[in-house]
């Protein structure tokens, strides 16, 4: 009926507002497929898991059941980060992560069905989903409507009448047989009572059913997007718009302001420039240095000295600048003022190099490294828009996806792990103050796998405190008692995490060095001198 309907309205010239393409079989199995895993995995789960095996399995359900898919690039990297970030959920798992990992199922849809992932275009392929899903599901209602198979009066009878036949006379056969009848009766009433178990627990609850059609809605959704979607306008070349701000191109007004605008800050940061390497390159500081202000604070504002820069270089570059004539000499001087940005950008290094060469490494210091690196990429996507006379819509699709990908980075590293492995690494080699990030930070289970070799480190005081640490996670994270048992506390397979089932091997390798510490008191005690004894270099 849907196919009939769409050839109707192509034959009439109208294009349709559903999906033309065929309910197939293959759609309608997958479909089935996939919410029988969404209930394995996530209804009947119990932890990040189980999200994670249907993370990965969706690039692969979504590209079988796809009526239309259209493979490329852009669904080779999505579906990789997809499953890049199903890993690291399996790893140790975060509301972010799972947030990123939906997200990225939504991208891997859009890539299947053609549409390209810009920013703007996900939200709005987001938001189809829920009537593109319920249009899709009257096409399936429609087409399951329609049977394709029958069967004749003749065909019938002659399957029927046989195994009538054989029915009947089987029973007369055992009913003659006392012994034969009381063991079938006897198995018969046992499979009647088992059937009837079976099937009350079989049946679906009311909240089961609609997480059943909450994922075929989302996942038709996907497969049969709504034909409509906003302009994509992806060229290099300026819009039409920024391209015809000005009729007089020989007479630019803007052009000088510009050109003393460059001016004025390539002056202003050389002579920073000057400033920041006299004060803080090649010199020892001395005791009572104020690192938090000069490499945290003071990275944190260059850092968005780097970012509006970045925007002030894209604004000036566009619309009526590049029709001018005289835009090759106005060029140079940004070109001079991207060298100091870049010397710019080496201060800011150099600023988080000292905070973590103080007292180490955590996870703000990552962001902070990784958002230095984002602005930095989009820095270079501004040089190049302006050496390309791109559009400006060209570069803000860009500096959102660079964005995007450093967030979802951060997501997928084991931060803790690589944060405490350098920590614990610098406090073996003899320089302590990277144990306050231990102390006085949270850390999750890759990070207490990371800090192992510290229940053997020379200094007491961080010895006896990453100790008392390990104790407390046996107690609170596995059960540990004073009595030095563990609780049987049986786990479904969907909550299981990788970081933790090495952090439980950890504390079992390691289970004489910190047992002692299951005592409170003693662990109260060791702990206390532990963030006492860390708090100097905080």
């Amino acid at each position: 009926m849907a196919d009939l309907e769409a050839e109707r309205t192509r034959s009439a010239g109208i294009t349709p507002w559903w999906n033309a393409a065929p309910v197939r079989v293959r759609e309608v199995l997958t479909l089935l497929v996939t919410v029988a895993i969404a209930d394995a995995t996530v209804y009947h789960g119990h932890g990040y898991f189980g999200v994670a095996v249907l993370l990965a399995a969706f690039p692969v359900l979504l590209a079988v059941g796809s009526p239309r898919p259209r493979f490329g690039l852009d669904f080779i990297v999505a579906t990789t980060m997809l499953l890049v970030a199903a890993i690291r959920l399996a790893w140790l798992g975060s509301v972010g992560l799972l947030l990123a990992g939906f997200a990225l199922v939504v991208v891997v849809g859009m890539t299947l069905a053609g549409r390209l992932p810009f920013f703007a275009q996900f939200f709005q392929y987001l938001v189809q989903i829920l009537p593109a899903g319920l249009l899709g599901l009257i096409q399936y209602g429609a087409r399951l409507g329609q049977p394709k198979l029958g069967v004749s009066r003749s065909g019938g009878l002659g399957v029927a009448l046989p195994a009538m036949a054989v029915l009947v006379f089987g029973a007369i056969f055992v009913m003659a047989n006392p012994d034969l009848a009381e063991l079938v009766g006897g198995n018969l009433s046992r499979f009647v009572e088992w059937f009837g178990d079976s099937f009350s627990s079989f049946l679906p609850k009311p909240l089961q059913v609609v997480w059943w059609g909450t994922v075929a809605w989302f996942t038709v959704g996907l497969w049969r997007p709504l034909p409509f979607t906003l302009p994509v306008v992806d060229s290099l070349e300026p819009t039409e718009q920024e391209s015809s701000e000005s009729t007089d191109q020989s007479v630019n007004q803007l052009y000088t302001a510009y050109r003393n605008t460059l001016v004025a800050v390539i002056i202003l940061f050389a002579l920073y420039l000057v400033f920041e390497f006299r004060t803080l390159w090649f010199r020892e500081f001395p005791d009572g240095f104020y690192y938090s202000g000069y490499a945290h604070q003071g990275a944190a504002w260059l850092t968005f000295a780097l970012a509006l820069a970045t925007v002030v270089l894209s604004m000036v570059f566009r619309g009526p600048v590049l029709q001018d004539p005289r835009c090759p000499n106005l060029r140079k001087w940004g070109w001079v003022w991207s060298v100091e940005n870049g010397l710019l950008a080496m201060a800011v290094f150099n600023r988080l190099g000292i905070y973590i060469q103080f007292n180490g490494m955590t996870r703000m210091r990552v962001v902070g490294v990784l958002g230095i690196c984002s602005v930095i990429v989009g820095f270079l996507l501004v040089l190049r828009k302006v050496t390309q006379n791109a559009s400006f819509l060209w570069l803000l699709r860009r500096q959102l996806w660079t964005v995007c990908f450093f967030i979802w980075l951060y997501l997928v590293l084991p931060v803790d792990m690589l944060v405490h492995t350098a920590n614990s690494r610098w406090v073996l080699a003899g320089h302590p103050a990277p144990a306050v990030q231990i102390s006085e930070h949270p850390l999750d289970a890759s990070g207490l796998c990371a800090i192992a070799p510290l229940l053997n480190c020379d200094d007491a005081i961080i010895r006896d405190g990453v100790r008392a640490m390990y104790a407390q996670a046996a107690e609170t994270s596995f059960g540990y008692r004073s009595s030095r048992t563990a609780s049987s506390r049986p786990q479904h397979w969907t909550a299981c995490q990788g970081a933790k089932v090495c952090l439980a091997a950890r504390l079992q390798e390691t289970k004489p060095l910190w047992e002692p510490f299951l005592d409170q008191p003693l662990r109260n005690a060791a702990l206390h001198r532990f963030h006492y004894y860390t708090m100097q270099w905080w």
